[in-house]
């Protein structure tokens, strides 16, 4: 899963680790980054693995769990 983005806000959080966020004014890192990521097998697969396993982070059944348990920790709270 290949995920390149711009260098900011909440996308440095939702990509993980990933060497291919950019800055949006800047086209030779840009091209350098993809050229990285398409002349490197290893580094690729390694990118498409941990974007996988970020990716995971974001599922609807993640989600809803821990907004169950941030309403559960909230109610408890509540009544004390």
């Amino acid at each position: 899963m290949l995920f390149r983005s711009y260098n900011c806000g909440a996308i440095k959080e939702v990509a993980g680790n990933n060497p291919l966020l950019f800055d949006t004014f800047d086209p030779e890192t840009i091209a350098q980054k993809t050229e990285n990521y398409l002349s490197d097998a290893t580094k690729r697969e390694k990118i498409v693995s941990d974007g996988i396993e970020n990716a995971a982070k974001y599922s609807w059944d993640y989600t809803y769990s821990e907004t169950l348990e941030l309403y559960k920790s909230a109610m408890s709270a509540k009544k004390h």
